[in-house]
């Protein structure tokens, strides 16, 4: 038997403080406090929280609907400081903590509601519904297959381990930072992409510095650009087949109709080449290979140049057209080397190609970079909530 550290005991979840308690979660919470009734006058508006729209810590928006027009799971009263767990695939942490004190806010009854105590933070409730020991009960009680799921009973009986209040504050305080720091990150990431949205819309269409424009077949473009079909541009061929089962695991990657589906232990192509998906919801999807890569059939690639191009511009170019719009909308979709050969296309001469590309990569860099910072920070954050939530490490207070 794994012996106890000296201040701590040993516990169903393992290993807490002596002065620490486990609870289960319906003693520190009220679960589900307040529902609408049926009788709620038909006329009554409500501002609703569905399961869509939450992610992790976040509650994307909320729809306005009168009680007559509304689902018929905008039942549960929610307000300011709640914490809310979707218990239908609670793996995917729909979950979050209610900010805003809007007036008759509810939630679908596809959330648990879960009101802190006296005495009990409702920060630290939030973060322990995150941790790894929480989500590993709600697993172990799931039913269903289509859509798994847990219910009431079982949220109630889900232990967390309680420490004295202060120490509850602090340990919340200190998880809630990091996510602070990654909310402002990820609102970073997207505001950088939507810079590049406009900085596509505008270099791939304006140009860099161009004061004369002449108009086209495909709309106003610099007068020093040509317009071509992409079959002027380049060739099309497609990849070898590779099923799934023939890949033998090594170090080449294998591109199929949504990019990387694994590697390989050998090679088909020598050098990078722009690859589009053909086949599949994702077709369309452009990407440029990496050197010494296999491309099944399930995509096409660049095989010949017959207009000079820059590669990262023609990548820009291909992604910017959206090519998954002209897929053929079968059961499987599909989109044809013809169908992308009569494609127009503004296209600029070859330096200009080779100056935008480097505007839209520098952009590319800095959300890479923004995507590390975040991954980072989750790495810290997952490490931390092991630690702090745990007791392993204690807080000062």
């Amino acid at each position: 038997m794994k012996k106890v550290r000296e201040g701590y005991k040993m516990t169903d979840l393992g290993e807490i403080p002596e002065s620490w308690n486990l609870r289960m979660i319906r003693e520190v919470v009220n679960i589900n406090p307040e529902s609408l009734g049926n009788k709620t006058n038909k006329d009554f508006i409500l501002n609703y929280i569905d399961i869509e729209s939450v992610s992790t810590g976040v509650i994307n928006n909320t729809k306005v609907y009168s009680f007559d027009e509304a689902p018929s799971r905008a039942r549960r009263k929610v307000r300011k400081n709640d914490v809310i767990i979707s218990t239908v695939r609670p793996y995917l942490k729909a979950f979050a903590i209610v900010k805003d004190d809007l007036e008759n806010l509810v939630c679908s009854t596809g959330f648990a509601v879960l009101r802190a105590k006296e005495n009990i933070e409702f920060q630290y409730i939030y973060q322990c519904t995150l941790s790894d020991g929480f989500l590993n009960q709600l697993s172990n009680k799931m039913v269903g297959s289509n859509y798994p799921a847990v219910n009431s009973t079982d949220i109630q009986e889900t232990l967390i381990p309680v420490p004295p209040l202060n120490e509850q504050q602090k340990i919340a305080s200190m998880l809630s930072s990091v996510d602070q720091q990654i909310e402002i990150t990820d609102n970073l990431i997207e505001k950088t992409k939507e810079l590049k949205k406009g900085l596509m819309q505008k270099l791939l269409t304006k140009g860099i510095g161009h004061t004369k424009f002449k108009d086209t077949e495909i709309g106003r473009i610099p007068e020093e650009w040509e317009v071509k079909d992409l079959g002027e541009v380049f060739k099309l061929s497609s990849g070898n087949f590779l099923s799934q089962k023939n890949i033998v695991l090594g170090e080449y990657p294998v591109y199929g109709g949504n990019g990387i589906t694994g590697y390989h232990n050998q090679y088909l192509i020598e050098e990078s080449k722009i690859v589009i998906g053909r086949v599949g919801a994702k077709c369309g999807c452009v990407c440029i290979s990496e050197p010494k890569s296999w491309i099944t059939d399930n995509a096409l690639f660049i095989s010949d140049e017959i207009t000079k191009f820059e590669i990262t511009f023609m990548f820009y170019l291909l992604g910017y057209l959206n090519l998954n719009q002209f897929a053929n909308q079968n059961a499987q979709p599909v989109i044809s080397g013809q169908k992308i050969y009569q494609l127009k296309v503004p296209l600029p001469d070859y330096i200009e190609q080779q100056k935008i590309s480097a505007i839209l990569l520098s952009v590319d860099n800095q959300i890479e970079k923004y995507e590390s910072k975040r991954e980072s920070l989750q790495t810290l954050k997952k490490g931390l909530m092991q630690k702090l939530l745990t007791g392993k490490i204690r807080v000062k207070v």
